[in-house]
Parts: structure tokens; sequence; C-alpha cells
């Protein structure tokens, strides 16, 4: 299986044989979900298909549908934003991060150190992944990731910044989970015969 491994879990999704859902802004990504179960006859392995909901537009994206037509509401932002988990694209493998905070008081044109040198968000992200989308250089705020493992120098959890419009949101909110119509088209795109899991993905 061509897979790649996606943060936070011990999970690998198929990225390459991903099933895009376009009318839905989102695609669906397949792994294979396994446990070894201890019988009477010996160890069993039992296998089973599972798929990861990734949606194709941005938090920037929502951020602009949030601010849309009346001044923004940072509270509503910051609170709908917390503990969501985006996926970083421009890594290779493909990285899910779990968002702490938003600091407003920062841009992709805020600077920072890195190696001995101040650099801002938008020319690191340029230089170090070779990105060239346009939204860097407008004034969205930065999302914030406090590690739980990892320190820095001084010993404190490692934070790390991202720019909204280079995370991908994942999962589903209420609306969607509660659209029958939208349901029913999603359960049609992984839904396969017996012999689909191995056929599809190997």
């Amino acid at each position: 299986i061509n897979a790649e491994y996606m943060g936070q879990t011990a999970d690998y999704f198929n990225m390459g044989n991903a099933e895009k859902v376009p009318e839905h802004n989102c695609q669906l990504v397949s792994s294979l979900d396994s446990t070894v179960h201890l019988t009477q006859c010996g160890p069993v392995l039992a296998t089973d298909l599972m798929f990861k909901h990734i949606r194709t537009d941005t938090v920037w994206d929502l951020i602009n549908q949030m601010q849309r037509g009346r001044s923004p509401d940072r509270n509503q932002i910051a609170n709908t934003l917390k503990g969501i988990t985006v996926l970083l694209n421009y890594c290779e493998p493909k990285k899910a991060v779990r968002i702490d905070t938003v600091r407003f008081e920062l841009t992709p044109m805020s600077t920072f150190e890195r190696k001995g040198v101040t650099t801002t968000y938008c020319e690191y992200f340029r230089q170090q992944y070779g990105i060239t989308n346009s939204d860097l250089d407008k004034p969205q705020p930065l999302l914030e990731a406090v590690s739980k493992t990892q320190r820095d120098r001084d010993g404190n959890p490692k934070v790390t910044h991202y720019i909204p419009s280079l995370c991908h949101l994942t999962g589903q909110t209420e609306e969607m989970k509660l659209d029958a119509r939208r349901g029913r088209e999603l359960i049609k795109k992984n839904s396969c015969c017996a012999s689909g899991p191995v056929d599809k993905d190997l």
C-alpha cells in the first residue's frame, strides 16, 4: 500500500488514491484498520477499510466566510478554531496538527528568528517549501500549536505557528453531519463490495 503517515495517530492513509468529491469540497482517503484477536484457535487478523474525511477548503476560507458581510468577531473565530485538526499539504509526508489558539497580532509578514537570521513567516514558507500562494501576502492571523512532547532550547513546550491559507480543514461540521443528502453521497463514494478493499488499495 502506498500510504502516508498523517500526524497525531498511528494511522497511514493512501493519499495517492484519494476519492475527490468536488461538489462537497472534500476528499476521502483510505487506509486499512487491522486488529489481532487472540482466540482458542490461535491469533486471528481482522482487517477493514476505513476512510479519513479531508476538506479541500482552508482555514483562511473559513475565516473569510465568518467575516463575510459583517465586522470580524475575533472571539467567535478563536472559539471556532480552537482544538481543530488541520492538514498541512505542503509537508511530505502530509502532517495533521491540532490548533491551540489564534494569534491575531501575528500575520505572515511578522518576523521571527531562525538560525540567527530574522525572517518573515511569508518568506520562510516560500523558501522552505517553494510556496507561491498569493494569499501569503494577505493580513491573515496565524494559528498556534503547542507541542505536548517537544521542547525548545529553554525547556518550554515547543510553539509552532501556521498560516491559515496553507492549512486544510479536516472532519465535518455539525451542519455537514446533519445534511442527509451529503451523507448519502459520501457513503456511496466509500462503499464497496467484499473484495473491494483489497482490489482498491493494494
